[in-house]
């Protein structure tokens, strides 16, 4: 009898363990599950820059690390998601949302060094500065040991000279450290490495040099070369006149910075003194350095050529430089003296960028003398981020040159320079209702609604080539089609088998400007609950209020195989379980 009890009891046991077990089991499948289907969500937020599923996600996952996906770094994929560049909005956008969400400014990128690195290491300076904005270390070192201050001053990769001192003033500004371990030589590298840092950037280094002068600081390198670096001419002819030893490339990095920031007359002591040749001059960094005197003096009393018969790509360079600088002066000298020509395009741009309007203008006139800058070409060069505010730009192009932007993409365009654009005659373009969208404004939309667009109309501004074979012989009235050159006068019934704009980016969309689109007439597809998977559950449920159809023939959608497939499955396969209390 003891022996029953005893065993019934053990049974009893069991059951209860086995049940313990069972439920522990079932909680870590559950949240196991639960963090897979985030991760997926997460990815399509991250893929589609859809802020307000990103929100969703972490309401939902509380403790879910949206510092990570599966290429990494996820800040990192917000910031240059898919080659694009930081200044995109959509990339400005969401990396915000991010930040603003908790992602760590600090986390590491998928080359293995910090984010702040890289973006120093590549002139993403708007990434930098967001970064920045949201806390990431200054002091912060990469595997070489190497601050950002410091990659700035000696960037191996980047090649946009303009950045690089935009950003040290910026990070000096917020308190970066300026220390004599930027400039101290390290002994035991090769020569040519051991001053790389020192020569990549005359304009970031003069700064900084500047900078340790003023606060009574000196580093360890030969003084003719520290006092060369920091423009003071006369002690560097100073130290090499009283003996002070130079190695080949010591004397090198002085004739160098001689002609960067030397008058001719110290130039010519310099070179004497290093017994080096004139011709071995670098007008590029000369350019850069601002220096017109010496530019003057290598042209006219040396023979310096601006061109070469074979155009070499400093060449190319030097106007451009003068432009992106804002040298104005020596812009003028350098047009005056025949120098190499890059295009309309590529100065215009630079003038944007420098922000100066005179100097635009300049350049302007200058192009229109032998090029005929019209709308299919270097108006629609300028990019959108830097056009963004410079009203008076659009002003001169518009009223006094009769550029009427018809063709200019809104990509980066904000609200109130599209509504200028707008006021100013700009007609309404095919994809100004697709960028609208992807804004995520309502006021943006309506803009361009009032102005004429057709809320159903088709979606223009994605890779169509990756969508519907046939879509040269849709737009078969154009050789070399772009979106941009779709004007409304042109559409035609071909293009009826593009998705309407309306459905196929949804997946960016929060849900007011789908219910305001909703609203204002915008037709509900049968298959938009397809479309619809990418976007925020509040997207959604609008179109489930709106009964959007959900008896789906799927057997034309991408990766189902079963012609009986149900939407519930369809949720379930694509790790959108979020969506399964909608049906």
């Amino acid at each position: 009898m003891k022996n029953i009890k005893r065993m019934v009891s053990l049974f009893l046991s069991g059951i209860i363990l086995f049940s313990l077990v069972s439920c522990s089991l079932k909680d870590k499948v559950k949240e196991i599950s639960g963090f897979s289907d985030a991760s997926k969500i997460f990815q399509i937020a991250l893929e589609n820059k859809n802020v307000e599923l990103l929100n969703e996600v972490i309401k939902e996952y509380p403790d879910y690390d949206i510092n990570k996906c599966e290429q990494g770094s996820s800040l990192a994929k917000a910031l240059f998601n898919n080659g694009g560049r930081a200044t995109d909005y959509e990339n400005i956008t969401f990396s915000r949302a991010m930040l603003d969400a908790g992602a760590d400014p600090n986390v590491k990128s998928t080359n293995g060094d910090y984010l702040l690195i890289t973006t120093c290491d590549n002139d993403f300076y708007w990434a930098t500065e967001l970064l920045v904005e949201y806390g990431a270390d200054l002091e912060v070192k990469n595997d070489l040991g190497y601050s950002p201050l410091y990659l700035v001053m000696a960037n191996f990769y980047g090649d946009s000279e303009e950045n690089r001192i935009k950003t040290a003033k910026f990070f000096v500004d917020k308190g970066a450290a300026v220390t004599t371990d930027l400039f101290n030589i390290d002994e035991n590298k090769d020569e040519d490495l051991r001053y790389h840092h020192i020569g990549a950037s005359p304009v970031v280094s003069n700064y900084l040099m500047n900078i340790l002068h003023e606060k009574g600081e000196e580093t360890n390198m030969p003084k003719a070369m520290e006092y060369a670096i920091s423009g003071d001419l006369d002690k560097t002819i100073e130290y090499i006149e009283k003996g002070e030893a130079l190695t080949d490339k010591e004397k090198e990095l002085v004739f160098d910075y001689a002609s960067y920031f030397g008058m001719p007359d110290e130039f010519e002591t310099i070179c004497r003194l290093t017994e080096m040749q004139i011709d071995k001059v670098n007008m590029e960094r000369i350019i850069q350095c601002g220096n017109l005197d010496m530019i003057q003096y290598l042209i006219e009393k040396c023979g310096f050529k601006l061109q070469s018969e074979k155009v070499s790509p400093s060449q190319e360079n030097y106007l451009k430089l003068a432009v992106l600088f804002g040298y104005s002066d020596i812009f003028d000298y350098l047009c005056n003296h025949n120098a190499y020509n890059p295009g309309a395009s590529v100065l215009l741009e630079s003038a944007l960028y420098n922000g100066n309007l005179d100097l635009f203008k300049k350049v302007y006139e200058y192009e229109a003398q032998s090029t005929d800058i019209t709308e299919l070409n270097e108006i629609y060069n300028l990019d959108g981020y830097y056009l963004n505010g410079k009203l008076d730009f659009i002003d001169y192009l518009m009223s006094e040159k009769n550029h009427t932007f018809e063709c200019y993409s809104f990509k980066n365009i904000d609200f109130e320079t599209a509504r200028y654009l707008y006021e100013k005659g700009r007609p309404l373009n095919i994809t100004d209702l697709d960028y609208a969208i992807c804004h995520n404004d309502i006021e943006y939309i309506q803009l361009v609604l009032d102005k004429g667009a057709d809320i159903n109309q088709k979606c223009y501004s994605f890779d169509y080539s990756n969508y519907v074979s046939n879509y040269k012989e849709q737009v078969s009235q154009y050789d070399n089609f772009t979106s941009k050159h779709i004007y409304y006068e042109n559409i035609t019934e071909k293009n009826k088998e593009l998705p309407t704009a309306f459905s196929y980016l949804l997946n960016k969309c929060n849900s007011e400007c789908i219910k305001f689109m909703i609203e204002n007439g915008a037709e509900i597809p049968d298959d938009i609950l397809i479309y619809a998977s990418e976007a925020s559950k509040a997207v959604n449920q609008i179109l489930f209020d709106n009964n959007a159809n959900t008896n789906i023939d799927f057997s034309n959608v991408k990766g189902v195989m079963r012609k009986d497939y149900s939407l519930e499955k369809y949720y379930r396969s694509i790790g959108r379980s979020d969506l399964l209390d909608l049906l």
